[in-house]
């Protein structure tokens, strides 16, 4: 089986593919393969999921395409997108190279959305993602998660200064 694994440069993308690269042969995605060595069951592919003619191009013979995709940075003067229009550019590309692929599942890394109707923008924008993914007709799982700390991740400095600085809380 093969699988697609974007976001494998990051914390979280890192630690699955050490996890699968036993078992599956994994092709890695990232924006930049410069520093990126090929090994056993593992294959590093630079992609831009902006573009189509990319991602369609990595998603080539994929039978599992995993999406670790968010887009958590604000937009510059020169862009009047905001992060929520940015991730849903790239869901849907990403969805749409699976679909003419003939990708078999996507799996999706998500956000806990609470029951209540108040939002914050990030989840609005997680679950418009979820719902994009699955809008071309190929199977999507949902995992929920809330904030996932570990020593190389995004939110553990946030959280290692806060602590630092505010003991009691």
């Amino acid at each position: 089986m093969k699988i697609l694994l974007t976001g494998a440069s990051g914390y979280i993308g890192g630690n699955l593919m050490e996890s699968l690269k036993e078992d599956y042969e994994i092709i890695a995605v990232s924006r930049n393969i410069d520093n990126k060595q090929d090994e056993k069951n593992v294959t590093w592919k630079e992609a831009d999921l902006y573009s189509q003619l990319d991602i369609e191009k990595v998603m080539e013979d994929i039978d599992i395409a995993i999406y670790l995709v968010h887009s958590m940075q604000p937009s510059s003067k020169l862009d009047q997108g905001t992060f929520g229009d940015k991730d849903a550019i790239l869901a849907d590309n990403f969805a749409w190279a699976a679909k003419k692929q003939g990708v078999s599942k996507i799996i999706y890394l998500s956000g806990i959305i609470p029951d209540d109707d108040k939002l914050s923008i990030h989840l609005e924008s997680r679950l418009e993602c979820e719902k994009i993914l699955g809008s071309y007709g190929i199977p999507v799982s949902t995992l929920r998660a809330g904030l996932i700390v570990g020593p190389k991740g995004s939110s553990y400095p946030i959280l290692y200064n806060l602590v630092k600085r505010l003991p009691g809380l």
